[in-house]
């Protein structure tokens, strides 16, 4: 413990509720979600469709962030 082998690691997230995995097959999203990150991502990428900001502010970007913070945070 406390040494590295310098070998990549490996962390799964299994997602079962997994739905916009082809984010061109979903409709477009053009009304934002009240509580949502969607309002907001529209005006700062300038788009009208929502399913960009989806992706950015989901709760797979927010486990993988976590992830690698919580091995980090080993490491430090």
């Amino acid at each position: 413990h406390g040494v590295t082998t310098g070998a990549p690691l490996v962390i799964q997230i299994i997602n079962k509720d997994s739905r916009l995995d082809d984010i061109q097959a979903t409709p477009p999203i053009h009304r934002p979600r009240p509580g949502h990150a969607d309002l907001a991502g529209a005006i700062k990428w300038l788009s009208n469709d929502c399913r960009n900001t989806l992706e950015r502010a989901s709760a797979r970007e927010t486990a993988a962030r976590s992830a690698a913070g919580a091995v980090a945070r080993c490491l430090l």
